[in-house]
């Protein structure tokens, strides 16, 4: 059984954006990689994009990993668990409690073409929206002083 220390904290914070859309089932858990000693937390719902990364130090996955996360895991002031990986299937994440997830079987999208590789993050200080029904799902996660510009087509 292959043992890896994730993050529970950057794990809670991409969860809002998984989808729960059954056509893409791929885009329903949390995608975790590793990247030249950086572990990538990455969740989609094909509409918004969360990623949170951080260096690590211990063994790299040896094959990214699509993890079917049905809710935030509890955290109890841990920052880290230690993920198990069982089978194929299955994954076990232990920290303040134990919480069983499913591995999907599907390719995650290229996330990384939407970011430029040659430049750090920096904050986003304004969204051009282009759809009403996800400008209350944003605003879920702006912090105030962020601005949501609605774009009337």
């Amino acid at each position: 059984m292959e043992k890896y220390i994730v993050n529970i904290d950057l794990i809670n914070k991409v969860i809002p954006a998984v989808s729960n859309e059954q056509a893409r089932y791929w885009l329903n858990g949390v995608y975790i990689h590793d990247t030249d000693g950086i572990r990538n937390y990455v969740a989609t719902n094909g509409h918004i994009l969360f990623k949170a990364s951080e260096m690590f130090e211990g063994d790299t996955l040896k094959e990214p990993l699509i993890l079917k996360i049905n809710k935030p895991l509890k955290n109890k002031s841990i920052k880290n668990g230690e993920m198990s990986v069982v089978d194929k299937d299955t994954v076990v994440i232990k920290h303040f409690e134990k919480t069983i997830c499913n591995v999907i079987d599907g390719t995650f999208p290229e996330y990384q073409r939407l970011f430029d590789s040659n430049k750090g993050a920096t904050p986003i200080e304004e969204y051009v929206l282009f759809a009403p029904e996800y400008m209350a799902e944003l605003k879920k996660f702006m912090p105030e002083n962020w601005m949501a510009i609605p774009l009337m087509i």
